[in-house]
């Protein structure tokens, strides 16, 4: 049967559930150019405009379905996938809250213009690949898209798979944005859901925080900022409502609130250790002044890594319930640090742009460019003796790293082998020794297999003078220990 947007039906046989690229959302589309360009939409999706990482269990998310109630619905051919359906239904009209998407994107503002830009990207030469159910007139379905009309066997298709799809999934959508400069304070209004103007009075401290909490990645900013965000009441506070367990003295003060005394002093002497302050007595003897803006994120930050040093871990896990259980002690406005942590995610990168605030990097944008052609854009290898079809296997800077590991054994088995070099020889005997303790060294047993190999091709000659040189080493290590105690 031939589905409504061209394409044939399938069955789920014919589908590929690979997850879409920077998710945990596996959803089965029909095997080919549909699963290839529909994932690597779905994918710039979840970077530009909303977190597909969002649905319990990423259960709101879906592509083919052996039935459906309209007869030829582009589902039974796994060529059209509804995403986040929880958050945009179908609606009657356009705009509809309930069926438009009017959450605040990477810079800020409505949703739809960062759907309508993905649209035209996925446009070619007056072909559009993707379809947005929201263009239908009855109903108008914004959670759904699908393939477009006139693809199926159209080479315009694949000429755009070709030109436009990375060998990972993705698309080059996001590195034609990597010029754009985006604006701290507005990624943080996007991040956080407030206004501009307050998002620009908290930024300063907020970047502080999370520089000094080691918070430099994308799953430790977004947690940085759905933890703080709900203890400060949306940022409405730098102390606690009413008296404290110490009456109005030493009440909870800052973003993630310090209390008592004896913390007031702990957080006073880091922050001396710091070079914030020069009494580290400050704020004992002045507590009130622990309510000022400035040490909203940096007392955050204290206790973010002095009080519970194991949260950057969790962060990196994705673990929120157990970064809500240590600062809260239990789980206490869950929903709203998970709705909060969400919101963050769906920022992306952008949000590093948090960690750099008012800093000079002197970089221009050529400079940054190239870095980011040598540090993210995988390239093909240019040995002859490269596998067959192979593609693109690395960065420039992987090339580098890879080039080093290489070159770096061809050396000391020529100094080792040909020269009988002494110093070459005692690396090759240390690391084939890793092979007597695989216990404590499990990552070095290949390594010590090679380093064998080769050391049965060095002179006994040259061993010898590599066991005297070892020798030459501890003995002047132990005089030297001798000597200094």
């Amino acid at each position: 049967m031939i589905t409504e947007n061209g394409w044939p039906s399938c069955g789920y046989s014919d589908c590929d559930t690979n997850p879409i690229p920077g998710t945990q959302a596996n959803i089965p589309l029909q095997r080919g150019l549909p699963n290839l360009i529909m994932k690597a939409f779905a994918a710039d999706i979840n970077w530009y405009v909303e977190s597909l990482n969002n649905g319990a269990g990423y259960s709101d998310e879906g592509g083919w379905t052996p039935t459906n109630s309209v007869a030829t619905s582009n589902h039974l051919g796994g060529t059209a996938m509804d995403l986040n359906w929880n958050d945009h239904p179908m609606g009657p009209q356009v705009p509809d809250p309930a069926a438009g998407w009017q959450w605040s994107a990477i810079v800020g503002g409505p949703e739809e213009p960062r759907v309508r830009e993905l649209l035209a990207y996925y446009t070619y030469q007056g072909v559009q690949m993707i379809w947005w159910g929201n263009d239908w007139d009855s109903p108008h379905d914004s959670m759904h898209f699908q393939m477009g009309y006139n693809t199926y066997q159209n080479p315009l298709t694949q000429e755009f798979a070709d030109k436009f799809i990375n060998a990972d999934g993705t698309s080059k959508f996001k590195a034609s944005k990597q010029g754009q400069t985006l604006d701290a304070a507005t990624v943080l209004a996007a991040a956080t859901g407030l206004g501009a103007g307050k998002a620009a009075e908290i930024l300063p401290t907020l970047s502080e925080g999370l520089a000094l909490a080691q918070c430099t990645t994308v799953n430790r900013i977004a947690m940085f900022i759905a933890q703080t965000q709900e203890e400060s009441d949306n940022y409405n506070t730098t102390e606690e409502y009413g008296d404290g367990p110490t009456g109005d003295a030493y009440k909870g003060r800052t973003w993630i609130q310090i209390t008592w005394q004896s913390n007031y002093a702990a957080f006073g002497q880091w922050a001396a250790a710091q070079g914030l302050i020069s009494d580290p007595n400050q704020f004992v003897d002045d507590p009130t002044s622990l309510a000022d803006m400035q040490w909203a994120g940096v007392g955050a930050a204290w206790y973010w890594t002095v009080q519970r040093p194991q949260i950057n871990q969790l962060c990196d896990e994705g673990d929120i319930n157990g970064v809500t259980e240590a600062i809260n002690g239990g789980y206490n406005g869950l929903d709203v640090r998970t709705a909060n942590w969400n919101r963050a995610l769906a920022q992306g990168d952008a949000l590093l742009t948090l960690t750099t605030t008012g800093e000079d990097d002197m970089f221009t944008d050529d400079d940054r460019n190239l870095l980011q052609q040598i540090a993210d854009i995988r390239r093909p290898s240019l040995s002859p003796l490269r596998h067959l079809g192979e593609g693109d296997v690395n960065t420039c800077a992987g090339f580098a790293w890879s080039a080093d590991g290489n070159i770096h054994v061809v050396l000391v088995e020529r100094l080792a082998v040909t020269y009988g070099d002494p110093t070459a020889t005692a690396l090759l005997m240390e690391v084939a020794g890793a092979a007597d303790d695989p216990a404590k060294w499990p990552d070095r047993q290949f390594d010590a297999k090679l380093a064998k190999a080769i050391l049965s091709k060095v002179a006994d000659a040259a061993v010898t003078a590599a066991k005297a040189q070892i020798q030459e080493w501890l003995d002047a290590e132990h005089a030297q220990t001798t000597a200094a105690s």
